[in-house]
């Protein structure tokens, strides 16, 4: 018997879902106290759940399931229309939420400016791999959401995995600036429908973490440039246009999509 399935067996599903949120949440907030010292200081690491996962799969599994779990990361290989909703499909989805706010009335918060086009690249890739996508989706999607599939159906799971991302934010709320950037309610109820979503592309891509890396990271692009068009009560309003616009996509792909209804074998 190889050492991955003799670990395996003495560590439940349970126990490495337990121990992954734990070890999660405390490698992404240790930084937090520290804004005690220096408000302007980061109070989270976005890098907490892949340093989890990785660190996880190597205790509870061995490491050829650390070699299959990064390997998620480099699955580059699906049909190009997954990269087209990948990189194509948050910006449509945050530009329609943009579009009804403006019809329900929403003042611009001023002469709208983008970033130069040639900046927009850079500009993904930043809040791409520093910005949290990259240090989060080896966790939510490569490791968390493979132990839950195999005992959940994927809308369950997907509603399992949203309060544990949600609060993996919760020091960004709490000691961060970005409490008057998120309404922490609104966040919630988007990231429920992103989960969704997540899930159905990783499904829909033979357990691609890459492309669901591709993902977030244009929701986060088109956040930062998009969102801050609006201030005050037009902002609020934009975040529930944008929970609007998420849900429907995500019951769509729900009621649509038969990837999404019966339970799927753990695929490694």
């Amino acid at each position: 018997m190889s050492e991955g399935l003799e670990t395996s067996r003495r560590w439940t599903t349970r126990r490495q879902l337990v121990a992954f949120v734990v070890v999660a949440l405390a490698a992404s907030w240790w930084p937090w106290p520290l804004t005690l010292l220096n408000p302007d200081s980061a109070p989270l690491l976005p890098i907490g759940p892949t340093l989890a996962a990785v660190i996880l799969t190597a205790v509870a599994c061995g490491r050829r399931d650390v070699k299959a779990l990064l390997l998620q990361l480099v699955r580059w290989r699906v049909r190009p229309v997954w990269y087209a909703v990948a990189l194509l499909g948050p910006i449509a989805m945050i530009g329609l939420s943009v579009l009804l706010n403006r019809a329900l009335g929403a003042p611009l918060a001023g002469p709208v400016t983008f970033p130069p086009w040639s900046l927009l690249p850079m500009l993904f890739l930043v809040r791409t791999v520093v910005g949290g996508p990259l240090g989060e989706e080896l966790g939510w999607r490569g490791f968390l959401l493979p132990r839950l599939l195999p005992r959940f159906r994927p809308v369950v799971a997907s509603l399992l995995i949203a309060p544990v991302w949600f609060l993996f934010h919760l020091p960004a709320f709490v000691a961060g600036p970005s409490t008057a950037q998120r309404p922490p309610l609104l966040f919630l109820l988007w990231i429920v429908p992103l989960s969704l979503l997540h899930t159905w592309l990783y499904l829909r891509t033979h357990c691609s973490v890459l492309l669901v890396t591709l993902f977030h990271g244009t929701v986060d692009t088109a956040s930062s440039v998009l969102f801050p068009l609006f201030t005050g009560a037009a902002y609020t309003q934009l975040w529930a246009m944008a929970v609007v616009v998420a849900a429907v996509w995500a019951a769509g792909t729900v009621a649509l999509d038969p990837i999404m209804r019966p339970v799927i074998p753990r695929t490694r």
